[in-house]
């Protein structure tokens, strides 16, 4: 057991530890394929952007939250942040609407903001 970034007490999980390992795969296939993603908020009720349902190279089907954030660092335009991911198992996501990713890379990148706002 150890403590996280904001002293919560965590447990490793080598379970999804593993399927973490793919999880670079997984963001780079639905960048490339235009993935269509969806706004959700988290526990805290900060909004996220949501990749739901791409089974990974194992079979494990993944939520993914993430963010767009501006990049400061040269010849790269937008940052593809995740903050977390879930087997879809333990995740019950309710979603209406789905887009592209593009949009939302779009926005971020002509805006200079961070995709989905707070």
């Amino acid at each position: 057991m150890f403590l996280d970034e904001g002293g919560k007490s965590r447990v490793f999980c080598p379970i999804r530890y593993k399927a973490c390992l793919s999880l670079h795969t997984l963001c780079t296939q639905f960048l490339l394929n235009n993935g269509l993603t969806f706004e959700s908020k988290d526990r805290n009720q900060r909004n996220h952007l949501t990749i739901a349902g791409d089974p990974t190279t194992d079979g494990v089907k993944y939520h993914v939250y993430y963010e767009l954030m501006p990049s400061k660092t040269a010849g790269v335009n937008v940052e593809f942040v995740v903050k977390s991911a879930y087997d879809k198992e333990y995740v019950a996501a309710h979603h209406k609407r789905r887009e592209h990713v593009k949009r939302f890379l779009r926005q971020c990148h002509f805006k200079q903001e961070r995709v989905p706002k707070s």
